[in-house]
C-alpha cells in the first residue's frame, strides 16, 4: 500500500441506496465489517484471553458472551506478546472450554512477529499485502502498543499515523479491527484538577477516541475471578453493546479457559 491518501467518492442518491459491508454482523449488535474497536483494561486484567475467545467464537460460529455470531468469519490475529508455547496452551484450553471439538483450517490465522510500526511505508505494504492475501473480516492487533514506533499513546502526534494506517487498511479491505489497549490513568494539572476527559483517559488520546467507533472495558477481581465487560463509548446509539455491566466469570482450569456470562 502506497503511502496516498484513501479517498471515497459517493453521489448521494447511489450513496442512500447502497448497502455498505459495516451492514454485516460479526458478533450482532456488538461487532461489525469496517468497525474499529478498542478493548481497554488494566494489565492483567484478561484483555488476551478475551480477545482470543473473541476470535474462536467469530472464526467458528459459536455465541460471543450473551451475543450471537450468525456465521463463521475470517479471523487474522497479530499475537505481539507471549511465546508459541503460551499461546498455543492458551487456544487450546479455550476451544475447549468454549465446546470446540475441531479447529476449522484457514479460519484463523495468526501471525507472529514482536512489532509493527504501521507508520512505516514498508510495515504498511507488507501488512496489506498479508490482508489481501488472506481476506479476513476481522483483524485484531494485540496488544495496540506494539503498532506505535515510539513515544506515548497519550500524544495525538504519535498515535494520528498508527490510525491513519488502520484506517486505510479498513477502507481498503473492508474488515473489522479490534485492539486490545492497556487503559492509561487520567492526568492532572498543578492544582490536582483531572483535566482529562473519561473517553481520552481510556483511548490514550484524543485521536485515538476519535477514530474508534466503539471503546469496551474489562475489569476482573483476581481473586473471586468475577469480571465485568462493559461499554465507555459507542458511535452508534442503537447498538446493542453492554450498557449496563455485563457479569462475568473467568473460567480458569488446566484443561479449559474462558470468560462466561455470570447467572
Amino acid at each position: 500500500m502506497a503511502a496516498t491518501m484513501i479517498t471515497e467518492r459517493h453521489d448521494l442518491a447511489e450513496f442512500l441506496a447502497k448497502e455498505f459491508a459495516s451492514s454485516e454482523p460479526l458478533v450482532e449488535g456488538l461487532l461489525y465489517k469496517e468497525q474499529n474497536a478498542l478493548l481497554v483494561a488494566t494489565q492483567k486484567a484478561g484483555k488476551t484471553i478475551l480477545t482470543c475467545q473473541l476470535a474462536l467464537c467469530v472464526s467458528h460460529g459459536v455465541d460471543f458472551l450473551r451475543w450471537r455470531v450468525p456465521t463463521p468469519r475470517k479471523v487474522l490475529y497479530y499475537a505481539f506478546e507471549g511465546s508459541n508455547a503460551s499461546l498455543q496452551m492458551r487456544f487450546r484450553r479455550q476451544a475447549a472450554g468454549l465446546g470446540i471439538p475441531d479447529i476449522r483450517p484457514g479460519q484463523l490465522i495468526i501471525e507472529r512477529v514482536p512489532y509493527l510500526f504501521l507508520s512505516q511505508t514498508e510495515t504498511l505494504a507488507t501488512v496489506d499485502a498479508t490482508i489481501t492475501k488472506e481476506r479476513p473480516d476481522l483483524v485484531i492487533f494485540d496488544p495496540l502498543y506494539r503498532l506505535l514506533t515510539g513515544g506515548s499513546i497519550t500524544k495525538d502526534e504519535v498515535v494520528m499515523p498508527m490510525t491513519w494506517a488502520l484506517l486505510a487498511l479498513s477502507m481498503s479491505h473492508h474488515h473489522a479491527t479490534w485492539l486490545p489497549t492497556h487503559e492509561h490513568r487520567a492526568k492532572y494539572d498543578s492544582f490536582g484538577q483531572q483535566y482529562e476527559t473519561m473517553t481520552q483517559r481510556y483511548a490514550g488520546s484524543y485521536v485515538l477516541a476519535a477514530w474508534c467507533d466503539a471503546m469496551y472495558g474489562l475489569t476482573l477481581e483476581k481473586q473471586s475471578k468475577k469480571a465485568q465487560f462493559l461499554t465507555y463509548f459507542e458511535r452508534d446509539e442503537d447498538e446493542e453493546g453492554p450498557r449496563v455491566p455485563l457479569q462475568l466469570k473467568l473460567r480458569s482450569e488446566p484443561a479449559r479457559l474462558m470468560f462466561e456470562v455470570s447467572i
